[in-house]
């Protein structure tokens, strides 16, 4: 009954005004300082019908809200006080979620949110607490880390995997990069096969059992890579046996629409053995507990709180420091009624007008020029678009721009050594292999007047440009058909450059 007792009187601390006052104002602050940030992560979260990269998040953070609650039950830090030292990885933090902000890196924004979650529990309310929130905040990674970035590992282990079970059966099989041929048809495991989502839900699921009802570490960790490895194999399955089933079908068996569920299907069966693991896991933790202790556990403690004004100054520390993002934050640009860019007549170089390009890359709200010229026996298209001044709106690496047009594109193939006017530097290179011929583009960007390829490149340029206020963006591209092959479309393009790249770069 005491045990009872002390435990609804942890209940009532959450309704204390020396732990209400000091949570709403670092609430408060974190809602003003970053609220650009904390939108993403309200709308990446919200999706009704489950689509989406974060669209679990609010999951995520419920079990994490759960996990907290819990485990600050079972073992809650005997003092709650002002933990002044704590102002230091605080202030770090807040310094590099200011940083990113003035050189528009968006969402990676938000993977220090629980790491200032922390941080603001050890300023206000000490280093105990903050060790109590460590696990519950990690938990929230869940919902925040890129990790649609482990897609094309995830299919090339996918795609081993399954030629290796293909020796099972009696198909005959050819495997061409990520296309699996037989002599019915051919299967793609594309990204949506990877397995990503069924190995993100078997490593949360288990992650959270093992915050939940697990104490050992060894027994924690065996029971996540059991669970990953569980997840990836119903997978594999899924995909070998579909390829059998379309075999043997000549691809008309309904589950060959439905793969989807089928694999959700598979999912479960598989979480069946880990599940007994599980308890098997936290059987024998409980049975060491009792060996190693058999006193009967006691009572959980109320802490020791320290007087309103501290728990209030050190808050209000906290709320300042979070608030620093917004004051930090540019105005928008203006982008409207912006004319578009004219390119330079190239007469001069041998370089004649042509015709509408037909090739079509967007960076929106850029001024943008654009068009194409008889060079060297061939047809060589240009693109320029210029931001006078970026913004997080406007942005020469924002994912709704498109350097290699609307159609489906390799990713680079390359890197080329240009020079131009004494400055050598690399453009990036692609292939187009979507249309009747090959088409090469070249095409590098220019931040502040320096030329980068790469985002970090970008950032890096962003940062050293800061004293003299300049923050203007462009990019600049060219592309070619590989008619006569993609050598001598090299040829052309280097030649074009050579001739006219100091004039595509004078064109804002």
């Amino acid at each position: 009954m005491d045990e009872h007792l002390e435990r609804m009187r942890m209940r009532t601390l959450l309704l204390d005004p020396k732990t209400l006052l000091p949570i709403a104002l670092l609430i408060a602050g974190a809602v003003i300082g970053m609220s650009s940030i904390l939108a993403w992560v309200v709308t990446a979260w919200w999706s009704f019908f489950g689509v989406g990269v974060y669209s679990h998040g609010y999951l995520v953070l419920g079990l994490a809200l759960w996990i907290g609650w819990t485990q600050w039950q079972r073992d809650p830090p005997s003092h709650l006080g002002p933990w002044w030292w704590g102002l230091i990885p605080l202030a770090v933090l807040i310094t590099g979620m200011a940083t990113m902000e003035l050189i528009y890196i968006n969402t990676s924004r938000a993977l220090l949110l629980p790491l200032l979650f922390v941080a603001a529990t050890s300023l206000v309310f000490g280093l105990g607490a903050a060790r109590r929130v460590l696990m519950p905040a990690g938990f929230v990674y869940f919902g925040l880390l890129p990790f649609w970035m482990l897609d094309p590992l995830l299919q090339a282990l996918a795609t081993r995997a399954v030629s290796i079970l293909m020796n099972f059966g009696d198909v005959p099989f050819f495997i061409e990069g990520f296309y699996i041929h037989i002599p019915a048809g051919t299967f793609e495991i594309a990204s949506a096969c990877s397995g990503l989502s069924f190995l993100m839900s078997a490593v949360t699921l288990a992650t959270f059992y093992s915050a939940m009802y697990l104490r050992r570490w060894p027994y924690r960790v065996t029971l996540v890579v059991a669970a990953a490895a569980a997840a990836l194999v119903s997978n594999w399955i899924r995909v070998w046996t579909l390829i059998l089933i379309g075999e043997h079908t000549a691809l008309e068996h309904w589950l060959i629409d439905d793969h989807y569920f089928y694999g959700w299907v598979l999912f479960i069966i598989a979480l069946v053995p880990i599940l007994f693991l599980a308890r098997q896991l936290e059987i024998r933790e409980l049975e060491q507990a009792k060996s190693s202790d058999p006193a009967s556990p006691s009572a959980v403690a109320r802490p020791e709180m320290a007087n309103l004004g501290p728990l209030m100054l050190a808050a209000l520390a906290g709320a300042l420091l979070l608030t620093l993002p917004s004051l930090l934050a540019t105005e928008p640009a203006s982008v409207a009624d912006q004319p578009p860019l004219d390119l330079p007549d190239l007469a001069h170089v041998g370089a004649e007008p042509a015709g509408d390009p037909a090739w079509q890359p967007d960076f929106r709200d850029a001024r943008q020029g654009h068009g194409a010229y008889v060079f060297a026996g061939g047809t060589v298209e240009v693109f320029v678009a210029f931001y006078a001044k970026q913004d997080a709106d406007h942005h020469l690496f924002l994912p709704r721009n498109n350097l290699l047009g609307d159609r489906r594109r390799r990713a680079p193939d390359a890197r080329r050594t240009l020079t131009l006017e004494g400055d050598t530097f690399e453009v990036n290179e692609f292939i187009d292999t979507t249309g009747r011929s090959e088409q090469l583009i070249w095409g590098w960007y220019e931040v502040a007047g320096r030329i980068v390829n790469t985002r970090l490149g970008a950032k890096i340029a962003e940062v050293a440009a800061m004293p003299s206020g300049r923050n203007d963006g462009m990019v600049i591209a060219v592309a070619t058909d590989c008619d006569t092959g993609c050598d001598q479309a090299r040829e052309r393009l280097e030649a074009f450059l050579q001739a006219a790249g100091s004039e595509l770069r004078k064109v804002p």
